[in-house]
């Protein structure tokens, strides 16, 4: 069996989509030992994979996601591999594709919160018309699939929720000095709140600032984060935040497990991998009830309003003066973690591939 996967998003840096692909990819290939994966890369990103796991094949390719020459390259190069199935794991879908096609669709981020004009119109012009065209379309969460039903129009029958993995090694406990070692290297006092986002405006880091202010708690905000003159701005007179840039992949363990809470303040997201990987690593979580992180975080966790800053700071109160809640909270989430494997979304996806095949 010939499966063709596109990995053209990963290039070493375990961001979400990269994370997905490339741990997906290695639970499959580990349980369908007779499959033959290939996965298009750039600059050899899936090298040392590939030595690791002999049915995968790297397939270098020249042409980024969203670009025009992606249209021209990518369908001459799967026709030169010839799958029985080709999966897009994102929503960079190439045009001219001439073989049975699945199509993971991460979140409608883009299409709710576009930045450039052009994003609505690809999401209902290209991507609901490739979907339509596909054999079926995987998304993360049960909420991502009822917005694909609701603003594309996509068969709820057509679409199956995968999940996403946790990494084990969140869970195995981190050693004492290293949580020191950690804390020293980033410049952090013990027991510091946790939110890992980004800029942009649904990640709704703005109401997390305006919610940390008004709870001025005696702790540290380690906000990874990247840089944004607005943010810059805020940041200059923030009381006890710390933004800290790309954290390496072998610090994320004692970076969870350092963190007496994680905030997630995000107005939309796809599933919600940091809530996850928090309840593995037994931190409790805050989380914005909103998109899919209620059904991610569930009762394991505490929710609040996402527009409303002072919700945020009640909650922020009184989970960081209630050391009983927290470890009530940090139980329930290591039981409710336990259920998001990389090995049972791979099997979801074996699944998803044989049913397109039929």
């Amino acid at each position: 069996m010939r499966i063709l996967i596109d990995g053209r998003m990963f290039r070493g840096r375990m961001h979400g989509l990269a994370r997905y692909v490339f741990a997906t990819l290695q639970a499959m290939a580990r349980i369908a030992p007779d499959w033959h994966f290939g996965v298009l890369e750039r600059e050899g990103a899936f090298a040392g994979l590939a030595a690791d796991l002999p049915n995968i094949e790297p397939v270098p390719v020249r042409s980024d996601p969203f670009t025009l020459a992606e249209h021209f390259e990518i369908p001459r190069r799967v026709a030169e591999w010839n799958p029985a199935l080709f999966h897009a794991p994102t929503i960079a879908v190439p045009a001219g594709l001439r073989c049975r096609m699945l199509a993971t669709v991460p979140d409608l981020t883009p299409y709710h919160f576009p930045r450039r004009g052009w994003e609505r119109l690809y999401f209902r012009w290209f991507l609901a018309p490739a979907l339509r065209r596909a054999r079926g379309v995987l998304v993360y969460s049960e909420h991502t699939a009822g917005d694909l039903v609701e603003s594309l129009g996509i068969p709820r029958a057509r679409i199956t929720v995968t999940g996403l993995g946790v990494e084990p090694a969140l869970a195995e406990p981190v050693t004492p000095g290293a949580l020191s070692d950690l804390r020293g290297r980033l410049g952090l006092e013990a027991g510091y709140v946790l939110c890992l986002a980004n800029p942009k405006p649904h990640k709704n880091v703005r109401i997390l600032l305006q919610a940390w202010e008004k709870a001025r708690p005696q702790a540290d905000l380690a906000l990874v984060c990247a840089s944004e003159p607005w943010l810059e701005k805020a940041l200059a007179s923030a009381h006890r935040v710390h933004r800290l840039g790309h954290v390496a992949e072998e610090d994320l363990p004692a970076l969870y497990q350092g963190a007496s809470l994680l905030v997630i303040p995000s107005l939309y997201e796809g599933f919600g991998l940091p809530a996850a990987e928090a309840m593995s690593a037994g931190v409790p979580v805050i989380a914005a009830r909103a998109a899919s992180l209620p059904e991610v975080v569930g009762e394991a966790g505490w929710l609040f309003d996402p527009s409303d800053p002072a919700d945020l700071a009640w909650a922020l109160a009184n989970l960081l003066h209630d050391p009983e809640r927290r470890t009530e909270l940090s139980r329930r989430g290591r039981e409710r973690a336990a259920r998001w494997t990389w090995e049972e979304t791979a099997q979801t996806h074996l699944q998803a591939y044989r049913q397109a095949l039929r």
